[in-house]
């Protein structure tokens, strides 16, 4: 099984491919043949499907997406290519469960099973850089507003206090306290 090691080597040798080339030659095509060949619907009535059938072909629909499109790296303009043996093998190797959070917002994180009882964990945010403070706490304290989330994921940020985050520098160990952003 390839180790992370083995990515980022893929993420500077892989096919070199515009990042306008990937969305609208690769990525979208595939989404749309996926959809397509595995019969994907989206049923407002039932938006987590848990029937074995369902489940079955989501994972497969997601299996072959993958194949298909690979993973793509914006920062090398390079596709990272998978093939399926060690995309099973990487889900077959996941953990359990895993725990998230601290003290009293500390919370299991375990995959859900086709019929669970246990609604699906709902994960706000997402890791696109923020282009200034403010707008970085807006959206903290929206997705934080949101009730049925249970971890949110804070977006980074390319400058602090007017400073770049520079790998290396002390502008690249902030942290979220409160509402203050502190280095």
């Amino acid at each position: 099984m390839p180790n992370l090691l083995d990515f980022m080597e893929r993420a500077t040798t892989g096919p070199i491919l515009p990042e306008d080339d990937f969305n609208l030659k690769v990525l979208i095509p595939n989404v749309r043949k996926v959809v397509r060949e595995y019969e994907i619907r989206y049923v407002p009535e039932d938006p987590v499907p848990s029937d074995d059938q369902a489940a079955d072909r989501l994972f497969e629909a997601a299996l072959e997406f993958l194949v298909r499109t690979g993973v793509y790296c914006d920062a090398a303009n390079r596709l990272i290519e998978l093939d399926r043996t060690e995309i099973v093998e990487a889900v077959e190797n996941l953990p359990e469960w895993g725990v998230l959070g601290e003290g009293q917002d500390r919370r299991v994180f375990r995959p859900r099973r086709p019929e669970d009882e246990e609604p699906p964990w709902c994960q706000a945010g997402s890791g696109i850089v923020a282009s200034s403070e403010e707008i970085a706490m807006a959206q903290v304290e929206g997705f934080g507003s949101i009730p049925q989330a249970r971890s949110v994921c804070v977006p980074a940020l390319n400058r602090v206090r007017g400073m770049p985050v520079v790998g290396g520098s002390p502008g690249n160990s902030f942290r979220v306290v409160g509402n203050q952003i502190s280095i």
